[in-house]
Protein backbone atom coordinates (compact mmCIF):
# COMPACT_ATOMS: atom_id res chain seq x y z
CA UNK A 1 0.00 0.00 0.00
CA UNK A 2 3.24 2.44 0.79
CA UNK A 3 4.68 2.03 -2.79
CA UNK A 4 1.00 2.58 -4.12
CA UNK A 5 0.63 5.73 -2.56
CA UNK A 6 4.57 6.43 -3.27
CA UNK A 7 3.45 6.03 -6.98
CA UNK A 8 0.04 7.57 -6.87
CA UNK A 9 -0.13 10.49 -4.93
CA UNK A 10 2.23 12.54 -6.45
CA UNK A 11 0.94 11.54 -9.81
CA UNK A 12 -2.56 12.99 -9.02
CA UNK A 13 -0.87 16.33 -7.80
CA UNK A 14 1.05 16.25 -11.50
CA UNK A 15 -2.24 15.41 -13.45
CA UNK A 16 -3.92 18.28 -11.91
CA UNK A 17 -1.60 20.40 -12.84
CA UNK A 18 -1.10 19.21 -16.63
CA UNK A 19 -4.80 19.32 -16.64
CA UNK A 20 -4.99 22.86 -15.31
CA UNK A 21 -2.23 23.74 -17.98
CA UNK A 22 -3.47 21.83 -21.15
CA UNK A 23 -6.94 22.93 -20.36
CA UNK A 24 -5.55 26.43 -20.59
CA UNK A 25 -4.73 26.65 -24.06
CA UNK A 26 -7.11 24.50 -25.64
CA UNK A 27 -11.01 24.35 -25.24
CA UNK A 28 -12.81 21.10 -23.98
CA UNK A 29 -15.64 21.81 -26.18
CA UNK A 30 -13.30 21.41 -29.85
CA UNK A 31 -13.09 17.51 -28.72
CA UNK A 32 -16.69 16.51 -29.33
CA UNK A 33 -17.62 15.55 -25.42
CA UNK A 34 -19.12 17.77 -23.15
CA UNK A 35 -16.72 20.09 -21.03
CA UNK A 36 -17.23 17.60 -17.78
CA UNK A 37 -16.67 14.56 -19.76
CA UNK A 38 -13.35 16.32 -21.42
CA UNK A 39 -11.81 17.93 -17.89
CA UNK A 40 -12.62 14.33 -16.81
CA UNK A 41 -11.20 12.09 -19.06
CA UNK A 42 -8.16 14.49 -19.39
CA UNK A 43 -7.42 14.07 -15.98
CA UNK A 44 -7.64 10.38 -16.39
CA UNK A 45 -5.13 10.13 -19.46
CA UNK A 46 -2.69 12.83 -17.16
CA UNK A 47 -2.64 10.94 -14.52
CA UNK A 48 -2.31 7.30 -16.05
CA UNK A 49 0.91 9.12 -17.73
CA UNK A 50 2.12 10.41 -14.70
CA UNK A 51 1.45 7.57 -12.62
CA UNK A 52 3.13 5.39 -15.48
CA UNK A 53 6.79 8.10 -15.04
CA UNK A 54 6.53 7.31 -10.99
CA UNK A 55 6.50 3.40 -11.41
CA UNK A 56 9.12 3.23 -13.95
CA UNK A 57 11.24 5.39 -11.27
CA UNK A 58 10.46 3.30 -9.02
CA UNK A 59 11.34 0.36 -10.83
CA UNK A 60 14.87 2.16 -11.38
CA UNK A 61 15.59 3.25 -8.21
CA UNK A 62 15.89 -0.59 -7.38
CA UNK A 63 19.52 -2.12 -6.07
CA UNK A 64 21.07 -4.87 -7.73
CA UNK A 65 20.21 -7.29 -4.78
CA UNK A 66 16.66 -6.48 -4.59
CA UNK A 67 16.72 -7.15 -8.51
CA UNK A 68 18.92 -10.19 -8.20
CA UNK A 69 17.28 -11.91 -5.31
CA UNK A 70 15.26 -15.35 -5.59
CA UNK A 71 17.89 -15.75 -8.78
CA UNK A 72 20.24 -18.63 -8.13
CA UNK A 73 23.90 -19.02 -9.92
Amino acid sequence: MKVAMIILWPAFLAAGVAEVLFFTVFDPSEFGAGRMAAYSAGFLIFWLLAAASSTLTCFLQRGAEEINKGRSG
